[in-house]
């Protein structure tokens, strides 16, 4: 199932910095950046983003902001638009909260079968991470189906550098614990073998709650 992990949420310790300049905003970049990195992060979680000083503004020209995500580094590439204030930006991965992805597919659970689900991600189910798009985390849930007790597991795929993801239930093989799978580099232009995460090794993908697989449209997130 789609959904996106953009929530309302407040951020600590920010730092700004290298962001003003002559010419185009980067102030506001800057600050656009952290109000949307604020969305996806927790209170306390340290933020900084860097942009260059004295960018000349050049309708459709680019520059590069950089900074951390909880000590992670990551890039944002910003596109100038019509105005000098104006601009669209594409971060080099995705920012997200395992804890709150998680919210949604348990409450799914719960609609088609009436019981309490307890999920697992790993130790870094609470942390706000920065993965590159292809990510896979597959994580234990546990509850009771129909009077019987279950470990089922959750295939959780980053699809863009949004946070959208998509889930599906499968049925973990023997001795499955909770993991991520990032993706391989993209081939070379050699031709080598193409990458790609890989699920784990033949999962049975028998549903205990078939419906549970129809996908369901969310809504993608807008940058300023």
């Amino acid at each position: 199932m789609r959904v996106t992990l953009l929530a309302v949420a407040c951020v600590a310790g920010v730092v700004l910095t290298g962001c003003g300049g002559n010419g185009f905003d980067t102030a506001k970049v800057s600050d656009t950046v952290n109000s949307d990195l604020g969305k996806v992060t927790s209170q306390g979680v340290p933020v900084e983003v860097n942009c260059p000083e004295d960018v000349a503004y050049v309708q459709n020209g680019k520059f590069t902001c950089t900074g951390k995500v909880n000590d992670t580094q990551i890039s944002f590439a910003v596109t100038m638009g019509a105005a000098k204030d104006a601009f669209t930006y594409e971060p080099s991965a995705a920012v997200i909260t395992l804890e709150k992805a998680q919210a949604p597919i348990i409450k799914r659970f719960q609609e088609v079968a009436r019981t309490n689900w307890v999920m697992n991600c790993g130790p870094d189910s609470k942390a706000v991470l920065v993965v590159p798009v292809g990510t896979i985390f597959e994580c234990s849930i546990d509850g009771k189906y129909k009077g019987k007790n279950f470990r089922d597991a959750v295939r959780i795929t980053v699809l863009d550098t949004s946070g959208n993801i998509d889930w599906k239930p499968f049925t973990p093989p023997k001795g499955f614990v909770p993991r991520q799978i990032t993706p391989k580099p993209k081939p070379t232009p050699s031709g080598s073998p193409s990458g790609g995460a890989s699920p784990s090794v033949n999962p049975s993908e028998e549903y205990i709650t078939p419906e549970l697989v129809t996908p369901t449209p969310s809504t993608t997130s807008t940058k300023k």
